[in-house]
């Protein structure tokens, strides 16, 4: 996998990985708790107003998906 190397592709990481959190889909729902549970360090940003976060791991590369 490659690492990000723009601001945008983190902000991409971040909306893509909160949209899990209320996914009609169960499993992404379940990726969203379990890499909750299992991270230890997050990134943070605001978008659009918003207070996003997501772990680092998955911010930091590019076109991260649960699938």
């Amino acid at each position: 996998m490659e690492l990000v190397t723009t601001i945008d592709d983190i902000v991409d990481n971040l909306i893509r990985f909160n949209s899990y959190k209320t996914s009609l889909d169960p499993s992404l729902r379940e990726f969203f708790i379990e890499r909750l549970r299992l991270g230890k360090i997050f990134v943070h940003g605001i978008v659009n107003g918003n207070n996003l976060f997501c772990p680092s791991r998955f911010a930091g590369y590019s076109s991260c998906s649960a699938t």
